[in-house]
């Protein structure tokens, strides 16, 4: 189901927002497994594209290679 916000019952805006906020592609740059798929999971449901990377260097190759909508790097200290 694709993300609006909540309460919103005009139809137009309920297809815009569905529209917006779906099928952007994203680069997940995230080392740890389990917070990655955690992310791509819930890109995901609402039809979303992604991509991951487990370093720093990955993330810069497919950067390089790929054309993102939004890349997403996770950094935990």
């Amino acid at each position: 189901m694709p993300f609006y916000p909540k309460n919103l019952h005009n139809p137009i805006l309920k297809h815009y927002y569905s529209l917006k906020f779906t099928n952007i592609k994203y680069l997940i740059a995230e080392d740890e497994i389990d917070l990655q798929q955690a992310v791509v999971t819930y890109l995901q449901r609402d039809g979303n594209i992604c991509e991951v990377a487990s370093n720093f260097r990955e993330a810069s190759e497919k950067a390089a290679i790929y054309e993102y909508d939004n890349p997403l790097c996770i950094i935990n200290s």
